[in-house]
């Protein structure tokens, strides 16, 4: 049987997360989410940058939830800058636990 898992980067911006995800995604056929483009797509919307940082991550916790309910392992590309945004993964993982 195969493991599911939810595989969260973080880093510096430029530290080559992304490089390390997508490689990652191509060796094992697993989806990336990345934050970045979830977030520019929020101030596309009009949603003001001061709104968007947590929200971001939150919308991304969400569609990797969907994703791994599917049996599917899931890559997550982000900076997780502060506590809140690295709590996301740490309480998801918390509760997956739990369930």
């Amino acid at each position: 049987m195969r493991q599911i898992r939810l595989i969260v980067t973080a880093g510096l911006p430029g530290s080559g997360k992304s490089i390390i995800a997508e490689g990652l995604a191509r060796a094992i056929g697993a989806p990336v989410l990345s934050v970045d483009p979830i977030e520019a797509a929020m101030w596309r919307s009009d949603i003001p940058k001061y709104m968007t940082g947590i929200a971001a991550y939150e919308v991304a916790a969400a569609v990797a939830e969907e994703n791994l309910k599917l049996g599917l392992t899931v890559i997550v590309d982000a900076v997780n800058p502060v506590e809140a945004a690295r709590a996301t993964w740490v309480d998801y993982r918390s509760v997956k636990r739990a369930s």
